[in-house]
């Protein structure tokens, strides 16, 4: 199995920071309550070293984190936040082709029907990303 990274990319204030907080709670079975606070996290899962980065909206600091995921911390896995395209998907090609390391995106898809979810629903929607993201860190790691 490759290094993977994945770019978790979409728009800013539109809940990747809570979907991936939330996606630490899944792997790592305990709950925070972190969700809208950007942090980078690295710990074991399944046999494999994963790392978290929420970090997504500047180009050095995904950089940054990303270096310290790769080379401080040996992740195997890494997600990241980023925006859509840019200085953040370039700091990702970056280590992708400095490490051979293989990069997939994935969206961040917010969709209401023009209203603004509550709490409740913002939660589901944060949930059901997390564990659709979690489901493909699994499926890879069975290869």
């Amino acid at each position: 199995m490759n290094n993977l990274i994945i770019g978790f990319y979409g728009a800013s204030n539109n809940g990747k920071t809570h979907t991936l907080n939330e996606l630490i709670n899944l792997l790592k079975a305990e709950e925070n309550d972190l969700l809208n606070i950007d942090q980078t996290k690295s710990f074991e899962y399944n046999g494999k070293k994963i790392g978290i980065s929420t970090h997504g909206d500047y180009g050095s600091v995904v950089k940054e984190q990303l270096g310290n995921l790769i080379k401080k911390d040996k992740c195997s896995i890494i997600i990241t936040a980023c925006r859509t395209s840019g200085a953040t998907h370039d700091a990702i090609e970056f280590y992708r082709d400095k490490y051979n390391i293989e990069y997939v995106t994935c969206p961040y898809l917010f969709l209401t029907n023009n209203e603004t979810p509550n709490d409740v629903q913002l939660k589901r929607i944060y949930t059901s990303s997390a564990i659709f993201l979690k489901s493909y860190i699994d499926n890879y790691m069975r290869g």
